[in-house]
């Protein structure tokens, strides 16, 4: 049953990463600005999460007070870096763009693992590097009528970083016996609290006059 249900779950998660590019940039059409928009992913997520586990599971929400850096490297680092530069990359590329250089995560993820966990490096693994970073290289001049700048290309791979960082303190957390679970939803807090620092709360509050109108994409962006 699991290898059936395993690929439908990677598929469910492609489909509801892909279409988080749709929530964006309504949301943003409203004046609505990046900090802005990761606050409000991270604030809905982090309360249908609260709910959800409160409801089925609450021992996810238990944690030792030595642990919290692993969540605040997860969430404060990774989920929110991810999101900031993702969403800062749509502004200025093609979503196909911004996605694909967000996914350069691997060769973070590989090198560090190499490094940290003493993961061996696999011929495999090097051509597995070596095509992302070409297929980031081919994409990465211009496409969907967006002219690919030095800034918003280092800016993506930033998103690329940061996403590949989310994987290397998830392991630790994991390494420490947390479920899943625990470490996406204290990354859900964690990038929220992260991304409360940056929001202009006038200008924010002021946008909420659009609420009848955004209130469908702040539940889709969550």
């Amino acid at each position: 049953m699991k290898k059936f249900i395993s690929p439908i779950l990677v598929f469910l998660a492609a489909v509801t990463w892909g279409v988080s590019g749709y929530f964006v940039r309504e949301t943003g059409n409203f004046g609505f600005s990046t900090f802005e928009i990761v606050f409000i992913r991270f604030l809905t997520a982090s309360v249908f999460a609260a709910l959800f586990f409160l409801i089925f599971d609450r021992s996810v929400f238990k944690i030792k007070l030595k642990d919290i850096w692993c969540f605040f490297g997860t969430g404060s680092i990774g989920a929110f870096g991810c999101s900031l530069f993702y969403f800062l990359t749509m502004k200025n590329a093609s979503l196909g763009t911004a996605c694909i250089l967000m996914y350069t995560s691997p060769i973070v993820v590989i090198t560090l693992s190499v490094i940290l966990f003493k993961e061996k490096l696999t011929p495999i693994k090097v051509i597995g590097l070596i095509t992302t970073f070409l297929g980031c290289v081919l994409c990465s001049y211009e496409t969907g009528g967006f002219k690919m700048t030095v800034p918003t290309f280092l800016i993506g791979l930033c998103s690329g970083i940061c996403y590949g960082l989310y994987s290397i303190f998830s392991r630790f957390a994991m390494n420490k016996g947390y479920k899943t679970e625990t470490v996406i939803f204290y990354s859900f807090i964690f990038a929220m609290l992260a991304s409360s620092l940056f929001v202009p709360y006038k200008e924010f509050s002021a946008n909420f006059k659009y609420l009848d109108d955004t209130a469908l994409y702040f539940i889709g962006l969550g």
